[in-house]
């Protein structure tokens, strides 16, 4: 969860829709057979158009808050690798390597 401050810092940053977003995020981390590139879900979920989650994806993402990395797995499973806040995700555009505490969901 974000501390009042992070909040704060990241409703500057981006917005407060992209807050609410991150926040969905954080409380699906871990699910097995979440796709967190299904805007049309994910708005649903928040009472949001697709269009309307995927600007704030990008919002996000521009920010270097959110970072979502696709891969499939030799057994062909897709999985997808969420990696919330700005150290996560510069530490993986530094090293190439996954936090330690980096979402790691299955997709469908």
């Amino acid at each position: 969860m974000l501390t009042p401050e992070q909040t704060k810092e990241l409703a500057i940053d981006t917005s407060d829709s992209a807050v609410r977003l991150y926040t969905y995020y954080i409380d699906k981390r871990g699910w097995k057979h979440f796709n967190p590139l299904d805007y049309s879900r994910i708005g649903e979920d928040l009472g949001w158009t697709a269009r309307k989650t995927e600007t704030q994806k990008a919002k996000l993402v521009d920010s270097g808050y959110l970072s979502i990395i696709k891969d499939t797995l030799k057994d062909k499973t897709t999985i997808y690798r969420v990696l919330l806040g700005k150290e996560a995700v510069r530490q993986y555009k530094e090293t190439g390597e996954y936090p330690p505490l980096a979402g790691v969901v299955e997709g469908d």
